[in-house]
Parts: C-alpha cells; sequence; structure tokens
C-alpha cells in the first residue's frame, strides 16, 4: 500500500503516527483483545472502530438463549483508547493455536466481483 496513502487513511481514522499496524481482521479469524480471546464476525462501523465477534467455543446468540441471559445476541467491541493489546491467532489442522506475528507492513486487498 502506498505509504502516503496509508497515512492520510491512519489521520482519518486519528491514529497516530508512532501506532504499529497490527493486522487486518477477516471473518473468523481468531484475536485477543485485552487477553480475551474472541472470533470475528466483522465490522459493525468503520468510523466508530467496532467490530462484532463471537465468543470462540459457543456463539453468543447460543450462549444468551440457553443462559436465559437478556443481552442482546450480538458482542460488539469498540477498538479505541481503552484497548491496551491486541494479538491475532492462526490455529493449525489440529486446531493448536499459535499467536500470528505482525506483518510488517499493511496490504491493500481487492476482492473480485
Amino acid at each position: 500500500m502506498d505509504q502516503t496513502y496509508y497515512n492520510h487513511l491512519k489521520k482519518e481514522k486519528k491514529i497516530f503516527e508512532n501506532d504499529i499496524f497490527i493486522g487486518s481482521f477477516y471473518t473468523n479469524d481468531i484475536i485477543a483483545i485485552n487477553g480475551d480471546r474472541y472470533r470475528v464476525i466483522g465490522v459493525n462501523n468503520n468510523k466508530t472502530n467496532r467490530i462484532e465477534v463471537d465468543k470462540i467455543h459457543i456463539r453468543q446468540t447460543d450462549y444468551v438463549k440457553s443462559n436465559n441471559v437478556k443481552e442482546s445476541g450480538r458482542l460488539l467491541l469498540t477498538i479505541g483508547k481503552k484497548v491496551t493489546s491486541i494479538e491475532k491467532y492462526h490455529t493449525d489442522i489440529l486446531g493448536n493455536m499459535y499467536k500470528q506475528q505482525r506483518p510488517k507492513t499493511p496490504q491493500l486487498v481487492f476482492k473480485k466481483g
């Protein structure tokens, strides 16, 4: 990705120059925010940095139904000033989880269609 354009996007989202690129999140990625692990469903609101996630071993909607919880069936997290750590994980074919290394630079991905 062109560094000038990337810096423009960072400024637009109020990300400081010295902040480090962690990685892009895609559906079903496993991430840890402040030590709690989640499965990514998708971006809920890009302008407010909100993402929709699920618990790893049970869907939030199933958890709410089975435990008679009066919460919404959705888990929405805001990535903001209170977030002190974000890590991305991947699993091997046996289900072992490994912390993923950060990419050196952001990549621009285009979808077909």
